[in-house]
């Protein structure tokens, strides 16, 4: 227990100096996620934004940390570095410390979830949902602060809401995990969908 108490410290410090960034193909490894759609080839056509523009952050809806909604196999397949799993830290650099997933059929749901996400209406004709997870310190809610369409796909600038008091910044850590959010959007036509914390 102390050498886990250790590796959180350690780890902790780490974190808070990174932010978590990841482009949609390269977010996954496994057999089991590559049947999900991670490619530069969107199949979102139905909305088209000019390059370069501010989206409104109001019409993408967040679904904040709904980890206890995964599927036990998928995540033990899509693990992310830092994170610990029962008392094993997960050290494998070989692992991404961030992924990502575009769910555009129900198949692809239930590969990812075996519970129902509470308000959430899945319509995969008119709706895109994109999965992200990341190594977190955080059960805090998820906060969009902007979306930018660019060349290169949209940007999410993203950061957890902050505790009521900055006297002890850390008050609410937990050991690192891993954090999921789902959001749901109109469908758009994009490549690549990249993640940054503010």
């Amino acid at each position: 227990m102390k050498i886990l108490t250790i590796i959180f410290l350690v780890t902790l410090t780490c974190f808070t100096l990174c932010s978590c960034t990841n482009v949609i193909n390269n977010s996954t490894t496994s057999d089991n996620a590559d049947q999900i759609e991670t490619s530069n080839e969107s199949s979102f056509a139905q909305t088209s934004y000019d390059a370069n523009s501010t989206l409104p952050v109001e019409s993408f809806i967040v679904f904040s940390d709904v980890g206890d909604k995964i599927n036990g196999l998928f995540l033990k397949e899509n693990r992310t570095y830092g994170a610990i799993y029962g008392e094993e830290f997960n050290d494998d650099q070989t692992c991404p410390k961030t992924r990502i997933w575009t769910i555009q059929s129900q198949s692809d749901y239930d590969k990812i979830f075996d519970r129902e996400i509470d308000q959430l209406p899945l319509d995969y004709n008119q709706q895109m949902y994109v999965l992200y997870t990341f190594t977190s310190f955080y059960h805090r809610p998820f906060l969009i602060n902007s979306v930018q369409n660019s060349e290169k796909g949209l940007i999410i600038e993203y950061s957890l809401e902050k505790p009521y008091t900055t006297d002890e910044p850390f008050v609410d850590a937990a050991q690192p995990f891993q954090y999921f959010v789902l959001i749901k959007t109109d469908k758009k036509d994009v490549k690549d969908i990249v993640f940054y914390e503010s």
